[in-house]
């Protein structure tokens, strides 16, 4: 059975039925009966591979640079009103491409994660 993987924002013990769940940016929580009475949790941690300070820095500096770049081609100053509005447009594009990337990053690490157990499996003989 393949395992659940979800965001650490859902992270609730209520998910923890049969088999496990995968919890994004730090916690792998994995429920295995041990006896008909009780269970043995694991919890792992799964490193978030994003510095998103210097995402933050890189978004500033892109939005930045198109605006003054589109100054310098028409020659032109935009108002301070209009500069001000262009790059905070241009940063909630940029912030939506990383979200966009982050939601590729889940299904990657979930894709991982159902590999590995598949690979086991056949290792193991389990069907």
């Amino acid at each position: 059975m393949p395992c659940r993987y979800e965001a650490a924002a859902s992270l609730d013990p209520a998910l923890a039925e049969e088999g496990c769940t995968y919890f994004d940016n730090a916690v792998l929580h994995r429920s295995r009966e041990m006896s008909d009475a009780s269970n043995d949790e694991t919890l792992i941690t799964i490193k978030n591979s994003i510095d998103f300070g210097i995402v933050e820095d890189n978004i500033l500096d892109i939005a930045d640079f198109t605006v003054e770049k589109y100054e310098f081609r028409n020659d032109t100053t935009l108002s301070p009103d209009v500069r001000e509005a262009a790059m905070s447009r241009i940063r909630d594009v940029l912030w939506q491409k990383v979200e966009a990337i982050k939601l590729r990053r889940q299904k990657l690490l979930e894709d991982m994660f159902n590999a590995a157990q598949a690979t086991l499996d056949d290792m193991v003989g389990k069907t």
